[in-house]
């Protein structure tokens, strides 16, 4: 069984200082630090590079200087592509609300990595049959996933340990609601009663009579006449081929 919720924690104390984590440090000294090495570079080389290549040049000494300071492995992905992937959309130029609707998508996603300091993790398969098989060593019947994500993994747990209660919390927005419609859909399942989207097909026979028909016509200037009809079912024919 599990039971999927938003856990919302209270505001911390105003004499309470959150430092960023070590991490976001290194990211920044990265960026910052090869946006140095990229301008002593071009003073001394002379080089005068296209943007493109610039952000490239700048993403390679990025990459380097976390790898430098044994940042983990995902982050060197990110310098890679962080600064051409902006000057990519640049030259994109998509309209203004294209940028809102990212940010906002961004937002229900990330949101709460700025209130709990705790980035969006998803775990494999592998990790959950590990941690499954512990817990069945221990037996395990209450098991809370705190930062859930998406639910994937409390689900899993949930499949793999039938006999016991998992109960996933989630504070941003859209990895918990889509933690919630799968929880929801299992328990359906489980239920005998299935949830999803639905598809239903229409057959239609045609050539019937009076007024469907096709009819080819060689006229005399040598043109050729295509005359067709179909038979209306509640489509509103009678509204939409005057239009034509």
């Amino acid at each position: 069984m599990l039971g999927a919720g938003v856990a919302f924690v209270g505001r911390a104390p105003d004499n309470h200082v959150m430092y960023p984590p070590m991490t976001s440090v290194k990211a920044l000294v990265a960026q910052l630090g090869a946006v140095v090495l990229l301008v002593g570079m071009i003073r001394f080389t002379g080089l005068d590079p296209a943007p493109l290549a610039l952000a490239a040049m700048q993403a390679v000494l990025a990459a380097t200087l976390a790898l430098l300071m044994r940042s983990d492995r995902w982050w060197l992905l990110l310098h890679l592509c962080f600064v051409p992937a902006i000057v990519l959309t640049l030259r994109i130029d998509a309209p203004a609300w294209a940028y809102v609707l990212l940010l906002g998508l961004l937002l229900l996603t990330y949101g709460a990595i700025f209130r709990t300091q705790v980035p969006l993790f998803l775990s494999n398969s592998a990790t959950v049959e590990r941690l499954a098989l512990w817990l069945e060593d221990h037996a395990a019947k209450h098991i809370l996933d705190v930062g859930s994500g998406t639910g994937r993994f409390a689900l899993l747990l949930a499949r793999r340990l039938e006999s016991s209660h998992v109960t996933g919390y989630e504070q941003a927005f859209l990895p918990a609601l889509l933690g919630r419609i799968a929880a929801r859909r299992r328990d359906s399942e489980a239920a005998g009663r299935l949830r999803g989207l639905g598809f239903a097909c229409h057959i239609k026979g045609t050539g019937g009579s009076p007024e469907e028909n096709v009819d080819i016509r060689f006229e005399a200037d040598g043109s050729v006449s295509l005359i067709t009809g179909t038979q209306h079912i509640g489509q509103g024919h009678e509204t939409t081929f005057p239009q034509i």
